[in-house]
């Protein structure tokens, strides 16, 4: 799995994720047979295609966009557990479930989530910045709720 999420941040456009540790995960000597091995598979898969290729790159390239499905499984799954624990990082909840609103616990957290992610109000008809909601949470603070 480490092979292919590397291969994704390496050679492809655009990035559907950026794990940048991935190449470190594979030893110098597997990094070469693994490439070798999914290379000289097109042979057996495409000969006509592997014939085509000028050379290995391409023939690697060609298996992992079009051939394999295990790359294409691996990035979607990797996507969905880098974005469940993002969101689970963010949510504005802590310990303290007593206070009225998890926005008072966490003042910043909502402008940051909103601001990283490019969301806009879903109230159609008085639509609400972000910055201004937030806004609302601190006085509260200062005034004490």
């Amino acid at each position: 799995m480490a092979y292919y999420r590397a291969y994704h941040v390496m050679h492809e456009t655009p990035k559907i994720f950026d794990d940048f540790l991935a190449h470190r995960l594979v030893m110098e000597e597997e990094w070469a047979s693994i490439e070798y091995q999914i290379a000289e598979s097109l042979k057996l898969f495409d000969s006509a295609r592997a014939a085509s290729c000028p050379d290995r790159a391409t023939a690697l390239r060609w298996m992992m966009r079009e051939a394999l499905a295990a790359p294409s499984l691996i990035l979607a799954r990797s996507r969905y557990a880098e974005d469940s624990l993002e969101y689970h990082k963010n949510q504005p909840f802590n310990d303290n479930h007593l206070r009225p609103c998890p926005l008072l616990d966490n003042p910043g957290r909502l402008t940051a989530m909103v601001e990283a992610s490019g969301a806009t109000s879903t109230e159609f008809v008085k639509q609400e910045d972000v910055h201004s909601l937030s806004g609302k949470c601190v006085v509260r603070l200062k005034n004490g709720l």
